[in-house]
């Protein structure tokens, strides 16, 4: 059985989910154990736990987590290419056309060329303005979640983190700039007609056109459902007020137009 799959990859928080969502319900299937909902992803996540457990377990190898930042290697041996292949291997066997939501694999793009040389990609992007704003947010309101009968230990630690914002902010751009460099430093590698970056921004008003570049250029067989009936603007909240690092937020800003010249040329 000849099978074409699609891998969603992105920084964290840049609409990832929405885009995986909207293609399981144009009839994409995104994996057999999904992640479900949780407080900051009320929709769901719409990721496979079986790429989920298999990138944890590339980051502990590497003595990393999901917060890698710039400048920080990230490898993997011919072990973890050969579980790469398997993965595939078994959605092969199991549908003719399959999808993969998973920002970490966005740290591991050069491992997934190797193991997957036909696969399409789909790029969300996201102002990392918008990203760092949220990543703060929701480790804000995750001490509030993990702590729900102890107020008093709440108010401590939300007061330390937001003693913290500055330097956990510099971290989180350092994260934006290295998923986001990353997916630029992939694309030359792959065909220009296996992949599709859009800004998040785009996603409610381009929808049509993404999904005729699905099916009729890429092939899948699947059913249009307007994203608007799953889009929500509440779900992207407005950013914070930021005092970023000068030299970092250049380079974020560099990224992130040749991330837009890329999706211009993406239709």
């Amino acid at each position: 059985m000849t099978s074409k799959n699609l891998f969603i990859v992105a920084m964290h928080r840049s609409g990832t989910s929405l885009a995986a969502n909207w293609f399981h319900r144009c009839g994409l299937h995104m994996g057999h154990q999904l992640i479900g909902a949780t407080f900051s992803n009320v929709f769901g996540h719409f990721e496979d736990l079986d790429f989920v457990e298999f990138h944890e377990k590339l980051l502990r190898f590497n003595k990393n987590t999901l917060y890698a930042k710039m400048d920080e290697p990230l490898v993997y041996d011919d072990y973890f290419l050969a579980r790469a292949k398997s993965l595939i291997f078994l959605r092969n066997q199991l549908s003719s056309q399959w999808g993969v939501k998973q920002p970490r694999a966005t740290l591991f793009l050069d491992m997934w060329r190797a193991a997957n040389p036909e696969g399409h990609y789909f790029v969300p992007y996201r102002n990392y303005k918008e990203v760092v704003s949220s990543l703060y947010n929701r480790e804000f309101k995750k001490i509030e979640v993990r702590n729900p009968d102890n107020p008093t230990k709440v108010n401590e630690l939300q007061a330390a983190y937001l003693e913290q914002k500055a330097a956990k902010c510099k971290d989180y751009l350092s994260m934006w700039i290295r998923h986001n460099q990353d997916i630029l430093n992939h694309l030359p590698h792959i065909p220009s007609d296996n992949y599709l970056v859009v800004s998040v921004a785009d996603l409610a008003t381009k929808d049509q056109q993404i999904f005729e570049v699905l099916t009729n250029k890429w092939g899948f067989d699947l059913t249009y459902v307007p994203i608007k009936e799953l889009y929500s603007p509440t779900s992207f909240h407005k950013q914070l007020e930021l005092h970023l690092d000068p030299k970092l937020e250049a380079l974020a800003k560099s990224i992130e137009l040749q991330l837009k010249e890329v999706s211009l040329h993406s239709f």
